[in-house]
């Protein structure tokens, strides 16, 4: 069984178009599958794949101006 990292983002504001795009920057480091709940964005990768430092350099330079909190669960 494959364990997965699950990555929670949340914005400050949350739109469709802030979800889209971090999910779009996300998949390209290998996060899988995403879900929105209120204003948390949870992200998850498999536990070998997982970089904090990749997953906060992949929304550093965020196109859309808007406040992110990452926080990191196993």
């Amino acid at each position: 069984m494959t364990d997965y990292i699950e990555l929670k983002l949340k914005f400050q504001p949350l739109t469709e178009d802030i979800t889209d795009l971090a999910a779009a920057f996300l998949c390209d480091i290998g996060y899988e599958s995403f879900q929105t709940d209120g204003d948390i964005m949870s992200a998850f990768i498999r536990e070998n794949l997982f970089d904090a430092k990749a997953a906060r350099d992949a929304l550093s330079d965020f196109p859309i101006d808007c406040q992110i909190d990452i926080d990191c669960q196993k």
